[in-house]
């Protein structure tokens, strides 16, 4: 399958490979005669660094300087480090928490040896772990080294940057490139000093379905102990996944890759092997020469699964620390449920947007997907539907929106219903009588309003009394109207003085929409 690719977070160990020479450093001398100095140029999401190799003196201190052309003042970041040679610390490494971009020149020095050189654009876009080919980017026809796997000295290839400026390695002959797998590309300049971007092969997120035996399986990528995983695994519902055969070992390579606990362990009694989940064993995937409990008094009680070509299992201390895969074993019966917000029971003269959101039942299989039907439409794959509503009324009416949810199991959820209402049409009042009344008794005002369908009913009312000349005598807002359409009589005690006045009726519908035309007409006072 693909997957999308980001920095990884490490030092490539490849790269201290040049197209599979190791490079090995003299026993501690203060001269390294013969050495040619050089330097790496790390980049990742976590900012970026810089690897001095081959320095001629050691117990030196080296400055490293980075520019930025395009900013002032010159250099834009500087640290300094020591050369050193200790077990596998070849030189120093110092690191920056920017991201350095191409075009940013770095140069290390001790003030007799300066070595220099500019950041390329050389990145990775793509690793296919399908088809175990990585893709990349990089100034074309530009020469790129490929690094997959660190353990395994035969996957470095060597490729050239098309003339659009993309590249590609296929390692299907030397590597299995797995989710998890680590790597590098790397550009030389003429100097043997290098840009050097770091890529992974990223694992699933979330729970996977097996649909060979029904389980269901998470990558947990906190490393913890063997002990804290399983009890981990527990309270999520499941254990440190149980493998019962071939196919289920090669199911979780391909899926979750390598370097992660498995529930096999013999803590209880050495050499008697025996699952966390309580199964009985029934296959086994060792390495050659495992188990071989080699590491001491303490021994090797537990198993991961091991990214030392051949993938296998690997017995290793039980206080070691590592991430791990949950099993959730019961075959998934139960369907999602889905729940939808954004309806009500009123009504709208404005698009409303109904969205669903779906969960599984706990140690399910997970949500597949969600799926909604408007109206008399089709069944259409989504978390949200839009119920227009255009000016002129063309989608007015009611309208019924099902929906429901598939797990990763194929368990369907029975559909649910809801209803969106739209009205955007606008109502009207009108006034056709006039009225009178002696003053200090009651009069009626007449009025009719008109609301088109679907919305005929329900709504609002606002009468404005004013002089002749426009100065508001008095404003009422009767309660909401039941049936707002048709003939209405809305009274009151008159204690203005006497005269004539003008009333204004006015209508607002439950939608909101307020009314095209204004009912207006005069009453006595006498």
């Amino acid at each position: 399958m693909r997957r999308k690719i980001v920095p990884a977070v490490l030092l490539c160990m490849a790269t201290a490979l040049i197209l599979g020479a190791a490079l090995v450093w003299p026993a501690a001398a203060t001269a390294q005669s013969g050495l040619d100095p050089r330097f790496e140029v790390h980049l990742g999401d976590w900012g970026s660094g810089v690897i001095v190799e081959y320095w001629p003196t050691l117990g030196t201190l080296v400055t490293v300087t980075v520019d930025d052309p395009a900013t002032l003042p010159d250099p834009d970041y500087f640290d300094q480090g020591t050369t050193v040679v200790s077990g596998e610390d070849y030189g120093f490494y110092v690191g920056f928490d920017v991201n350095f971009l191409p075009g940013f020149e770095v140069t290390v020095t001790d003030g007799l040896t300066t070595e220099s050189h500019t950041v390329t654009d050389i990145a990775v876009t793509e690793v296919d772990t399908a088809a175990d080919v990585v893709r990349g980017t990089a100034a074309p026809g530009s020469e790129v080294v490929v690094f997959a796997d660190p353990w395994e000295p035969q996957g470095v290839l060597l490729t050239f940057a098309a003339s659009g400026g993309t590249w590609m390695v296929d390692f299907s002959a030397v590597v299995d490139i797995v989710p998890g797998t680590t790597g590098c590309a790397e550009q030389l300049d003429t100097e043997g000093n290098s840009t050097v971007y770091h890529w992974e092969a990223l694992r699933p997120e979330g729970r996977q379905h097996n649909p060979a035996n029904r389980h269901n399986y998470l990558y947990v990528g906190s490393y913890m102990s063997w002990a804290d995983a399983e009890a981990h695994a527990v309270t999520l519902g499941g254990h440190l996944v149980t493998i019962n055969d071939a196919a289920e070992d090669a199911w979780l390579a391909a899926t979750f890759g390598t370097e992660y606990f498995i529930g096999l362990n013999d803590i209880a009694a050495e050499g008697e092997w025996v699952w966390a989940s309580g199964e009985p064993v029934t296959f086994t995937g060792w390495l050659d020469g495992e188990p071989n409990d080699d590491f001491g008094p303490a021994g090797e009680d537990v198993v991961m699964i091991w990214n030392r070509p051949p993938i296998g299992w690997n017995d290793i201390p039980v206080d070691s620390l590592a991430p791990f895969v949950v099993e959730f074993g019961a075959a998934d019966t139960t369907a999602p449920t889905t729940d939808a917000k954004g309806y009500d029971d009123g009504w709208h003269n404005h698009p409303v947007t109904v969205s669903f959101k779906a969960k599984d039942n706990p140690g399910g299989s997970g949500v597949a997907k969600t799926e909604y039907k408007l109206d008399a439409g089709s069944w259409t794959m989504g978390t949200s539907v839009t119920v227009a509503a255009p000016a002129g009324g063309a989608n007015d009416g009611t309208h019924s929106i099902a929906y429901r949810s598939t797990d990763e199991a194929g368990n369907v959820e029975a559909a649910k219903t809801c209803t969106v209402s739209i009205d955007t049409r606008r109502p009207a009042a009108f006034a056709p009588y006039s009225a009178a009344a002696q003053q200090h008794t009651a009069i009626w005002l007449h009025f009719i309003v008109y609301d088109a369908a679907p919305n005929g009913t329900y709504g609002y009312v606002e009468i404005l009394v004013s002089t002749l000349e426009g100065r508001v005598a008095m404003r009422f807002r009767p309660a909401y109207f039941a049936t707002l359409a048709g003939p209405h009589d809305f009274g009151f005690r008159c204690d203005m003085p006497k005269g004539t006045y003008r009333f204004f009726v006015f209508a607002t519908d439950a939608a909101g929409n307020e009314q095209t035309a204004v009912g207006s007409n005069v009453f006595d006072v006498y």
